[in-house]
Formats: C-alpha cells, sequence, structure tokens
C-alpha cells in the first residue's frame, strides 16, 4: 500500500487511541473482530475514484478533515416527521439512547455497546453476507461507538413496526463524525416491518457512517422503510448487507432528501428456492446534492426472484447516481431478476449516471435493465399553467405523478401517509423546471 494519506492516518491514529476505550474492549472476539477490520482498513485506505465502484464518488478527497469522534453531550434534536405507533430504538450521535427507547416484548435486544452481546450476535456480526474488500464498513466495525442487535425469534410476527430513529446532533466546533451498526436476524418464519429514519441538525459538518446487517432465515419477511433528509454539510455513507434464505421476502422503500453527500452501498444475497428482494427507492435531489446508491445482489440458488426501481428527481447541481449489478451464479437456475431506473431532470445543471451490469453464469434465467433520463413534459406543464396553476405546483403534480406507484406502496398506512406528506411537500418546495 501507499502511505497514507493524512484523513487515513487520521483514522489509524484514532483507533490507536481509541482501541481500549472502545465498546467491548473487554471482549477479546468482539475485540479480533474490530483489529481485523482496521487492518482491512489500513491495507486498502478510503475508496478513491480509481476504484471502479467509486469512480462517481471519491470518499479519500470528500472526507479530508479530522473529526472530533468524542462528542460532548448536545441536545437531540427534533424529527421533523410526525411520530407514528412504533416501538423505537433512538440513536443520537452513533450512541443508543436508553431513555428513549423501547425494549418490546418477544423480541431478543441487545446494545452493542452497553450489553454482553450474546452468542448469536457476536457470530453474526460483521459476518452476514461478507464482502471481504468493503473498506468503508470495515472502519465502522472497527471505530464502531453502539448500536443495535435484534433478533426475531422462529415463527413470531412483531404486531407493531419497529422505528430504527438516526439523529445528528450538529451544533457548533470542529467536524464531528459517528458509527453505528444494527444487526437484525429474523428466524425461520419470523416476520416484521423496520422503519428507518435519519435526520441531521445544521450547524458544523458531519460525517454518519452506518451499517445494516441483515439475516433472514426461511420463509421470512421483512418489510424495511428508510427516509433520509440530508443537509449540505452533513456526509452519510451507509452499507446495507443481506442475507435471503429459500422462501423468505425482503422488501426495501427508500426515499432519499435534500442536498448532502450520501453513499448507499447494498449487498443482498439470494440463497434458495422462493427468496425475494424488491427494491423501491425515490431520491428528491437539488442545491449540491451528491446520492450515489451501488447495489450488487447475488443470486446464489435457483428460483429466486429479484426487481430494483430507482427514480430520481434531480434539481440545482445535484447528481444522482445508481449503480447495479446482478450476478447469476452457476445452478442459479429459473432466477429472475430486472433493474430499471428513471431520473427527471429539474435544471440544465443536474447530472444523472446509471451504471447497470449482469453476470450469468446460468442457463434458463430472465434478467433485465433498463434506463430513462429527461426533463418534464413542457406540453403537460403548459397545459397546466394555462389553467392558473402556478409553476411550483404543477412541476410538484407531474412529478407527484412519477413517483405515485412507489409512494403508494409504502407499507403500512399510517408511515405510507407519513412520508407521503413530508415527499411531496419536498416536491412543491424544489426548485421548478422553466
Amino acid at each position: 500500500m501507499s502511505a497514507a494519506t493524512a484523513p487515513e492516518q487520521f483514522w489509524f491514529d484514532e483507533f490507536a487511541a481509541r482501541a481500549r476505550k472502545l465498546p467491548g474492549a473487554g471482549d477479546s472476539a468482539l475485540m479480533e473482530k474490530r483489529e481485523a477490520a482496521m487492518a482491512l482498513f489500513r491495507r486498502a485506505g478510503l475508496p478513491h475514484r480509481r476504484i471502479e465502484a467509486f469512480k462517481y464518488t471519491d470518499l479519500r478527497a470528500r472526507l479530508n478533515e479530522r473529526y472530533d469522534t468524542d462528542q460532548a453531550a448536545a441536545p437531540a434534536p427534533q424529527s421533523a416527521l410526525p411520530a407514528w405507533e412504533a416501538n423505537r430504538f433512538v440513536i443520537i450521535d452513533g450512541i443508543l439512547s436508553d431513555a428513549r427507547s423501547d425494549r418490546p416484548e418477544g423480541l431478543e435486544i441487545a446494545s452493542l455497546a452497553k450489553d454482553s452481546l450474546p452468542p448469536w450476535a457476536l457470530a453474526r456480526l460483521g459476518a452476514v453476507n461478507p464482502q471481504a474488500d468493503h473498506v468503508m464498513s470495515a472502519l465502522n466495525l472497527a471505530l464502531m461507538q453502539d448500536g443495535v442487535a435484534i433478533r426475531v425469534p422462529r415463527g413470531f410476527a412483531a404486531l407493531r413496526p419497529l422505528h430504527l430513529q438516526f439523529l445528528e446532533t450538529g451544533g457548533e466546533g470542529a467536524p464531528a463524525a459517528s458509527h453505528a451498526r444494527v444487526l437484525i436476524v429474523l428466524e425461520e418464519g419470523a416476520s416484521l416491518t423496520l422503519t428507518e429514519t435519519h435526520e441531521a441538525a445544521t450547524g458544523r459538518r458531519t460525517l454518519a457512517s452506518r451499517v445494516t446487517e441483515l439475516a433472514l432465515e426461511r420463509d421470512a419477511a421483512l418489510e424495511h422503510v428508510r427516509f433520509t433528509a440530508a443537509h449540505a454539510r452533513h456526509d452519510r455513507i451507509s452499507s446495507l448487507f443481506a442475507e435471503i434464505g429459500a422462501g423468505a421476502a425482503y422488501r426495501l422503500s427508500q426515499i432519499q432528501t435534500g442536498d448532502g453527500l450520501e453513499r448507499d452501498d447494498l449487498f443482498v444475497r439470494l440463497e434458495g428456492m422462493g427468496a425475494q428482494f424488491l427494491l423501491g427507492a425515490l431520491r428528491l435531489l437539488e442545491g449540491t446534492a451528491h446520492a450515489d446508491l451501488t447495489t450488487i445482489i447475488d443470486h446464489a440458488g435457483p428460483g429466486a426472484r429479484a426487481d430494483q426501481r430507482v427514480k430520481s428527481v434531480l434539481a440545482g447541481k445535484s447528481c444522482g447516481i445508481y449503480q447495479g449489478k446482478v450476478i447469476v451464479r452457476e445452478g442459479a437456475l429459473g432466477t429472475d431478476s430486472h433493474q430499471l431506473a428513471r431520473a427527471v431532470l429539474l435544471s440544465g445543471e443536474a447530472e444523472a449516471m446509471t451504471k447497470p451490469e449482469l453476470e450469468i453464469f446460468a442457463d434458463d434465467v430472465k434478467c433485465g435493465h433498463g434506463a430513462t433520463v429527461g426533463a418534464l413534459d413542457p406540453d403537460a406543464l403548459f397545459y397546466l399553467r394555462a389553467r392558473g396553476v402556478p409553476l411550483n405546483e404543477a412541476n410538484a403534480m407531474l412529478l407527484e405523478a412519477f413517483l405515485a406507484e412507489d409512494l403508494d406502496g409504502l407499507s403500512p398506512e399510517p408511515i405510507r401517509e407519513v412520508l407521503r406528506t413530508a415527499t411531496l411537500k419536498r416536491l412543491v418546495a424544489m426548485e421548478p423546471a422553466k
């Protein structure tokens, strides 16, 4: 490896200084995982544009600060979203808040910092659909401050959704960084609805490093809804690793808004007959937002289905990137996997980049991809304006129609109405197409 850059050296020094103070420092098995993760990061360094998967998002150039990772207690920001009925886990600046979090019955729950990790959590941590060269998840594990591990027992159907609420306090002073992790195991036949929101207060620059690991055993079902609201001084680096067993179904709905940097990596492995993964991603970007969604869907067994649909509305100088790779392994007969990316540009300076890939090593499969990029229909805009509809509202009406299928598909209903309202409010406020 070449000599470390200043940003990389900061993380080396941070780990060396904090290693024996990190949560779980007394647990030799956990510390072994942390040290191995840091060794990987030390070998590879921060991802940069000469690495194919990061050619559009140079993290070495972007993450060039010295961060405060020992933040003083600050008032947590209030969520801009109305509350809905759910069991909540509130994570503030990377730390699980016991006072604001629930402990619902029927689930096994452990803080990754405050509790002694049970064997099932320790065995899975950092080992769900492992990517041996994924540098940012390795850095997260090495410096993980806290998070939560949740086990849904065999055949258990959670009646109330779980809500993971991530809040960044912002404030004044030096840039701040936090590292949090979530591990969820659904045993055979279990089912769960999971909602996840990410919000950051304005102020100093913040870096939020987040990793989610999901293991769905045979016939399990997970409905997962994510909402993020970023601002120009907030960088969010997120990785999700999922394993989907035979007959299991994982549906992910994701809404991204704002004008910050977001890099989302999704690694999903479909392991057997009847496994399903459905992704519906909506991105409403403005200002100088940079949102990079990179997915690798690995069909490791026969008879699995995956469908990815990514829609972007891009205003100002924003940039929306979708890199989607589908791998069909030898023997994965009957695979059905599709990708579709559509983008609407509201500005001549906005950019949309799409790079679909297929690697197929089996016969008797159905795989396809498609992409479109364009502006709003000028005739439709003229029609609405001629009937007295203001420009912003005319834009919002057409964009709502563009997003309607995905917004209407959010589940369950209380969550759908909250996120639909928040999304439409953002649409009206976005810079109109001229």
